[in-house]
């Protein structure tokens, strides 16, 4: 991906344009993608196992 310098008012020397940082940036943010994912997907397999729990516990009160 190539990143476009939308303000032409920055000094020359404010146009990034080194690849390996943003080579470094996307990799960051595809390794917090993927951790979000991961915890998303870990919250959603907790939250069915204490809605299970809430209904063994219910089932078994009464």
């Amino acid at each position: 991906m190539e990143a476009k310098i939308t303000n032409n008012n920055l000094p020359a020397n404010q146009h990034d344009t080194d690849h390996s940082k943003l080579d470094n940036l996307y990799s960051l943010i595809e390794k917090l993608t993927s951790t979000i994912q991961e915890q998303t997907s870990t919250i959603q397999k907790q939250t069915e196992a204490f809605q299970n729990q809430a209904k063994e516990l219910l089932k078994n009160k009464v």
